[in-house]
C-alpha cells in the first residue's frame, strides 16, 4: 500500500526485486508518502511485520500547494528612473523555487532572476533603455516550485512599491537674452548685466547649470516648478569683447 491505497507491484523473474508505483492526484494532501509492504515467500511464510520504513534515502514528499511570492520593486535612483537607471525586482517565496522555471520581464525586456542557495530569496535587475516607454514600469514573474507547481503570474508588488520611467532628455522650449544697458540692447559695458531667460519641457534638477561669457559660476534661478529659469552675468573689466557665448546644461528629475 502507498498512501493507504493498494498499488500494483511488478517484480523481476526471480521475484526478489520489485517495484510499486503510485500516481499523485489532485485529491492527495501535502506531506510524506507513507507505504506498507506485506511480504510472503513462495512457501507461504509471511513476514511478521509490515515494512513501512526506508532502508536508505529520503522519504518522498507530496507537494500540491502553489508557491506564493512577496514582491518589491525599487531603484537606487528613487521612484523616478532615467536612461541607464537600474531597476531592482526582489521577491521571496513561501517555498523553494525551481531556478529553471523562471520567466521574468522588466519594462518589456526579458531578464534573469538569481536566487539564494535555498531558492527562497530572488532578485532580477534591468537597466532602462532608450526604447523604454515613459510612465509606470511594468514587470511580470512566472515561476514554479521544485515540485513543478506553478504559482500565479505576478504583475504588481505586494508592498505597494512602484517605479516610473523617464528616459527622455529635457528639451529647451525658448530662450531670450536681455541686458541692463540703457544705451543699446546689443552691447553692454563694465558693470552691466546680460540676462538669459529660458523655459524647458520638464522639471529640472538642482545640478542644471548655465555658463555665460565663459563664467560657469552663475547661479541658475528657477520658478517653483523649475521649468522657467534665469541666469545673470555681470560684465567685468576682464570680460572678453565680442559675442556673448551661452551654454546651458539641463538635467531632469530622473537624471537625463
Amino acid at each position: 500500500w502507498m498512501r493507504n491505497e493498494s498499488v500494483d507491484t511488478v517484480c523481476d523473474a526471480v521475484r526478489t526485486t520489485c517495484t510499486a508505483t503510485y500516481t499523485v492526484s489532485d485529491h492527495d494532501t501535502d506531506g510524506a508518502v507513507s507505504f506498507a509492504i506485506y511480504l510472503v515467500d513462495v512457501a507461504g511464510n509471511p513476514r511478521a511485520e509490515l515494512v513501512s520504513e526506508l532502508s536508505e534515502g529520503t522519504r518522498i514528499q507530496v507537494d500540491l500547494t502553489q508557491p506564493q511570492l512577496a514582491v518589491s520593486i525599487g531603484s537606487p535612483s528613487g521612484r523616478l528612473v532615467g536612461l541607464s537607471g537600474l531597476v531592482v525586482l526582489s521577491f521571496n517565496s513561501t517555498e523553494p523555487l525551481d531556478p529553471s522555471g523562471f520567466a521574468v520581464t522588466i519594462a518589456n525586456a526579458d531578464v534573469e532572476a538569481v536566487c539564494d542557495e535555498k531558492a527562497l530569496v530572488c532578485e532580477a535587475n534591468s537597466v532602462l533603455r532608450e526604447a523604454t516607454p515613459s510612465g509606470r514600469i511594468t514587470f511580470s514573474i512566472m515561476y514554479r516550485d521544485v515540485a513543478q507547481n506553478r504559482g500565479p503570474v505576478v504583475i504588481a508588488s505586494t508592498d505597494g512599491s512602484y517605479l516610473d520611467a523617464d528616459v527622455q532628455a529635457p528639451s529647451l522650449n525658448e530662450i531670450t537674452t536681455t541686458t541692463s544697458s540703457s544705451a543699446t540692447a546689443n552691447a553692454v559695458g563694465v558693470g552691466r548685466q546680460v540676462i538669459v531667460r529660458f523655459s524647458v519641457s520638464e522639471r529640472l534638477r538642482l545640478d542644471s547649470t548655465i555658463t555665460i561669457a565663459g563664467d560657469s559660476n552663475i547661479t541658475l534661478r528657477c520658478d517653483a516648478n523649475r521649468i522657467r529659469c534665469t541666469g545673470t552675468y555681470t560684465v567685468t573689466p576682464d570680460s572678453i569683447e565680442g559675442p556673448v557665448a551661452i551654454a546651458i546644461f539641463l538635467v531632469d528629475m530622473s537624471g537625463n
